[in-house]
């Protein structure tokens, strides 16, 4: 009898534990209802951007996705300047020498000619993709696409180059893209400057002289490039180059900045000509061709420029070491001059 009393006295208790767990139970599934959802971790992305000074070398290839861009399956590679020695008057066999598949064509004048594995001819790099910190800088990208401007690779932080077919996300060129990144202004001083100056044979003399540093929160950085050379020809190979950047950046916070650039190019350049068999086994400094910016200057000039350009290829072609091509040159030059209607003359022989 007195266990039948114990029990009876017992079902209460556990009645109100029982009650008493299921309002707990209701008042956080509230709490949890009303509670902001977990915030998610992200995997992060760092986009570099670096001055002069700091000198860091960037991986090898470019990782699988960077931006809004994919580069997860395509052959992309990076040439970082700042892995090599120091590459001087804008050397691209010495930038380019760890990078195989891209033929450096050189030649007497200071543009740029690149070609990748026998995808067309290199002439101005006229099958690739040619940009500047993303931006396009052929001069036609679809009419005349020849890169007339390059910019000098002291200025240069690193060479992206997507090859072949993969490159058609940045052009219509079906060998690659090549993307010239260069450097942002330092953020450690408010000024810094440097120059260089280097002499060479056949009358080389290049420059470049730079200015950058950061002041609040805003950046700089102009530099002015200068090279001139006779060239390695007897006549007409002679070039001269005179390049000019300025970049301002202002930065809006610590993730975000605007940047305004502007770039002055001007370059003049003789055409020796090419050299035939017999030419190459034997005397290879002659000029074969007369000098164009002397024709192009007398066009301009009117029809009183008809005789000094008559006289320059004359002038010309008396200094041709093979003087049987030097003859015919001067004859049919005239020939086509005297031919043409007043005031057209021909640019090139």
């Amino acid at each position: 009898m007195k266990q039948l009393n114990s029990t009876s006295r017992t079902a209460p208790l556990v009645i109100a534990a029982f009650l008493a767990l299921e309002l707990s139970t209701a008042r956080l599934h509230a709490q949890a209802t009303n509670a902001t959802p977990p915030v998610q971790q992200l995997p992060g992305m760092v986009v570099t951007g670096e001055a002069e000074y700091e000198g860091r070398v960037q991986p090898a290839f470019l990782p699988p996705v960077q931006g809004t861009e994919i580069y997860s399956g395509k052959k992309a590679s990076v040439i970082d300047l700042d892995a090599l020695p120091k590459v001087q008057a804008n050397n691209y066999r010495q930038a380019l020498a760890q990078t195989p598949g891209l033929l450096y064509s050189e030649e007497s004048s200071p543009l740029v000619s690149l070609g990748y594995r026998g995808i067309g001819e290199p002439h101005r790099m006229q099958y690739l993709q040619v940009l500047k910190d993303g931006i396009p800088i052929h001069a036609d990208m679809f009419g005349y696409p020849e890169a007339y401007y390059t910019p000098p690779l002291d200025v240069v932080d690193r060479i992206e180059f997507v090859r072949g077919g993969a490159g058609l996300m940045y052009g219509p060129h079906h060998a690659g893209a090549l993307n010239y990144v260069t450097y942002q202004p330092r953020r450690d001083k408010p000024f810094s400057a440097r120059t260089q100056h280097i002499f060479g044979s056949d009358n080389l003399y290049s420059t470049y002289n730079s200015v950058d540093g950061t002041v609040g929160r805003v950046g700089y950085l102009a530099y002015y490039n200068h090279r001139q050379s006779d060239g390695f020809r007897d006549a007409n190979s002679d070039y001269q180059l005179d390049g000019g950047h300025f970049k301002l950046r202002y930065d809006l916070d610590e993730e975000s900045n605007v940047l305004l650039a502007f770039d002055a190019y001007e370059e003049e350049h003789g055409e020796p000509g090419g050299l035939g068999r017999d030419a190459c086994g034997g005397e290879q400094r002659i000029g074969q061709r007369g000098p164009p910016r002397g024709m192009l200057r007398a066009a301009q000039a009117g029809d009183r420029g008809l005789n000094r350009w008559i006289g320059a290829i004359r002038e010309h072609v008396t200094r041709q070491t093979v003087p049987e091509r030097g003859a015919e040159l001067g004859g049919r030059c005239e020939q086509r001059a005297q031919a043409m209607p007043a005031g057209q003359y021909p640019l090139h022989t």
